[in-house]
């Protein structure tokens, strides 16, 4: 009986791999390396796909795999080659493009000589990458069914081509910008790339919505450097000569985005748009906290706050004025503990603080969710933002630079969040902030009601996408029923503006023919008065 049992286990589980080989597909990531959290997200997103039974491949153009990167755990890695020894994510690192994100004001040569050097060292990277025929042959042979892209470095594409894989859906770390909105057929500023403005914020000011109209253009056009065409002109050197990125956004069959409908401004989407904002949030309890942070939460009087800026950002780079300005923050409140994540353990700065715990490195979705926590003072990452989101945990917000403002704003509309620009940083502004963050439950209660919101929804992200995913593979061979024709149409068709013209020609004719007719019968009548008035006088004379 025991062993026809175990006989019987044995057959469902051969049953069960045989089925889920049979629903397998061969999928490719390409995910060459934007940025930190960019390569993060997609590694993420393809360790979920390879969770799930499927056969994934994280392709990467150029990568040094000894380097501490989110590489994927559970999908599988092909790299091309190192990189050159210059290359721009070491740069990113380094000591002064790290001070730069701290100053007040971007020197506008240098900003320009930035996002310069950045696009020519990926466009450098993209002509080696479509280039190489034997690695282009190697990723064809591999026969994939399916592709996932992120398309804000346009390279990939072009592998996509060349490799010949029938179908692909989109991802972003970010919210939708003007760009990707109006590739699929909504509105948005056709020169905003990455999603930094604030556009469906129902309470702007007249000052922010001038910016809000302003800063695409400025980063655009001002700068003189075009990141919507990164990786273009590559792309059609070496894969398809037609090529554009509006029809590349357009054409994936999905566009998965790292953001959550309760938390970000309420806006149009099409249904090709799923909110998988909090896919790379783990559950994890305070309960797994070493040791060394429990004690820290319980001996705190009022409770705790967690100070830092992700790994863009290190607080050890600060200026001296905003690090003098944190020191005040944590004086003025001997009640509160304080974790600040600090990079420099031989830096003595505020080691004299009782409530002060400097650490190198902090496990913050662990600490996030901790019921003594009172505050989280962060850049405003969106990844940060999701997982204080997700824990119930107020906000106090200082965005450097990118979306991160966009971030902020839409927290601090939600209630849950207070931002201080990086230019106004001072003991003072930050010791106000944090009187509204701890003086009252307010901002707390807000930021417990959208994580209540957030984890309410009838599908997780994980969910979302995973189901998304696989009907976009079943189905990668039939034609785009989601695709909104309305796209293509040019400005006249697209408002109607033929049409309108139409019907005020119409209206225009229409109201002069009524005239003229009633000017006609007019002069008919006054003629016909005119004649029988005259018959009538002549009788009488």
């Amino acid at each position: 009986m025991y062993l026809s049992f175990r006989v019987f286990l044995n057959i469902v589980a051969v049953f069960l791999a045989v089925e889920s080989c049979v629903n397998a597909a061969r999928i490719a990531v390409l995910n060459n390396f934007f940025g930190h959290s960019h390569f993060a997200f997609l590694s993420n997103l393809a360790d979920i796909l390879a969770e799930n039974g499927h056969d994934v491949t994280v392709i990467v153009a150029e990568a040094n795999t000894s380097a501490e990167l989110p590489f994927p755990h559970k999908a599988n890695l092909l790299v091309r080659d190192l990189p050159p020894p210059l290359n721009h994510m070491v740069a990113h690192e380094s000591p002064k493009q790290q001070q730069t994100l701290w100053k007040e004001q971007y020197n506008f040569i240098q900003q320009h000589r930035n996002v310069d050097f950045f696009i020519k060292l990926m466009n450098a990277q993209c002509e080696r990458f479509l280039s190489d025929s034997l690695f282009v042959e190697k990723v064809r042979n591999q026969k994939y069914d399916f592709a996932l892209i992120e398309p804000t470095d346009y390279c990939g594409y072009g592998m996509i081509k060349l490799a010949g894989i029938p179908a692909y859906a989109n991802s972003l770390p970010l919210t939708l910008s003007g760009v990707h909105g109006r590739a699929l057929g909504l509105g948005g500023n056709s020169l905003e790339s990455y999603s930094f403005t604030t556009s469906y914020h129902p309470e702007m000011t007249f000052y922010e919505r001038v910016w809000d109209v302003l800063l695409p253009f400025y980063d655009t056009v001002i700068k003189g450097v075009d990141a919507r065409m990164l990786g273009v002109d590559i792309v059609r050197k070496y894969a398809d000569p037609e090529f554009t990125p509006e029809k590349a956004i357009a054409n994936g069959r999905f566009l998965f985005l790292n953001t959550e409908e309760h938390i970000d401004f309420p806006r149009p989407i099409t249904h090709k748009i799923v909110y998988i904002g909090g896919i790379m949030v783990d559950s994890k309890s305070s309960d797994a906290l070493p040791d060394e942070y429990k004690e820290i939460f319980d001996n705190a009087k009022k409770g705790v706050v967690f100070v830092s800026f992700g790994s863009a950002a290190k607080s050890r780079y600060m200026p001296t004025h905003i690090k003098d300005a944190f020191l005040q923050l944590f004086a003025a409140f001997p009640e509160i503990s304080f974790i600040w994540k600090y990079e420099d353990p031989d830096d003595t700065i505020g080691n004299d603080l009782p409530n002060l715990f400097k650490k190198t490195w902090v496990p913050q979705k662990e600490l996030l969710p901790h019921p003594r926590l009172l505050a989280f003072v962060t850049h405003g990452g969106m990844n940060s933002v999701l997982e204080a989101t997700f824990s119930g945990v107020s906000l106090l917000g200082i965005p450097l630079f990118a979306d991160q403002m966009r971030n902020i704003k839409m927290l601090e509309y939600r209630e849950s969040a207070v931002s201080i620009h990086k230019e106004a940083v001072t003991g003072k502004s930050l010791i106000a902030a944090m009187h509204k963050l701890t003086d009252t439950d307010s901002y707390r209660k807000h930021a417990q009601e959208l994580a209540a919101l957030a984890k309410s929804n009838p599908q997780s992200p994980k969910e979302r996408f995973l189901t998304h995913m696989e009907n976009a593979i079943k189905f990668a061979h039939t034609k785009d029923y989601l695709d909104i024709g309305h796209r293509e149409f040019n400005t006249v068709r697209y408002y109607n503006l033929d049409v309108y013209a139409f019907l005020t020609l119409v209206v225009i004719v229409t109201v002069s023919i009524v005239l003229l007719v009633v000017s006609t019968v007019f002069k008919v009548v006054r003629y016909a008065f005119g004649r029988v008035v005259g018959t009538y006088r002549k009788k009488n004379d």
